[in-house]
């Protein structure tokens, strides 16, 4: 079973496309394919095996697979990986009827309208899963009027990267990003996707935020889709909250990612400072 560094996935099947490949070529299904592979991975071994392989069945059974990935817990990393090592095979072999590059776009897209559909929730980025700046704008008014001072002590982590050329690039990276973001920012932090090459975590102003600063950059630099000229950021929240939505509009349009010269919250780096 073939499977990238650092694939997640949950409850997905067992049968990869090219286990349920070697066991369609030699009638066997010793090599640990399912006899009855899930929906997707047989509509594509099915469109593989005709005669005359045709290119839009083929890219209409990776588009169901793409659907299925998702409802089965796979996530893009994981299931492109997948998509290669089937590629390596029939490249190998002179077969591939489509090229790696179709193939790949074909189940990215589906795999992004299917995330979309899933995700099609107000506050809530289709692509990503992470909330809207709406919402974050929404949650800085909620956490201020829980804080026993006038304003709650917060910063944003700004998290930014290299735009890739190709779409399902893009993709790749916003996807990668919103993964690490949830799984190295603590649980209460509010998680907002900014575009196609940003996003933002909401955090109380501490040393833990910055501690999660240099934990994410670390993983999103050898990550596996490669997201190139990536930053984290940590951007302290104006006391007067009057400018907060004109720092994020600042923030989203990329004005202030390096800028030392932003609004000052109330933590002072060299004062118990781990940067």
């Amino acid at each position: 079973m073939h499977h990238a560094s650092g694939c997640r996935r949950t409850d997905a099947p067992a049968t990869t496309l090219v286990s349920a490949w070697l066991a369609y070529l030699h009638e066997d299904y010793s090599n640990g394919a399912d006899p009855v592979p899930p929906p997707g991975v047989e509509a594509v071994i099915n469109a593989l095996s005709r005669p005359t392989p045709s290119q839009s069945e083929i890219a209409d059974a990776l588009v169901i697979l793409g659907w299925e990935r998702v409802t089965s817990s796979w996530d893009l990393t994981c299931t492109i990986a997948d998509v290669d090592a089937l590629w390596d095979k029939l490249e190998s072999a002179g077969i591939a009827p489509i090229t790696r590059h179709e193939a790949r776009h074909c189940v990215t897209d589906a795999w992004v309208d299917a995330v979309a559909a899933q995700r099609g929730a107000p506050g809530i980025d289709p692509l990503s899963g992470l909330h809207t700046a709406n919402y974050l704008l929404g949650r800085v008014r909620e956490l201020d009027r829980l804080a026993t001072d006038a304003a709650a002590h917060l910063v944003v982590l700004v998290t930014s990267w290299d735009e890739p050329d190709n779409p399902w690039s893009r993709i790749s990276c916003v996807l990668e990003v919103a993964s690490a973001l949830r799984h190295h920012i603590r649980a209460e932090a509010t998680l907002s996707q900014f575009g196609t090459h940003r996003a933002l975590a909401l955090v109380p102003d501490d040393n833990r935020a910055r501690l999660e600063r240099g934990t994410l950059l670390k993983t999103l630099e050898a990550g596996d889709l490669g997201v190139l000229g990536v930053g984290v950021e940590l951007v302290p929240l104006p006391e007067d909250r009057s400018r907060v939505t004109e720092l994020i509009v600042r923030l989203r349009d990329g004005s202030m990612v390096g800028d030392k010269s932003g609004p000052i919250g109330r933590f002072q780096p060299g004062a118990n400072s781990l940067d």
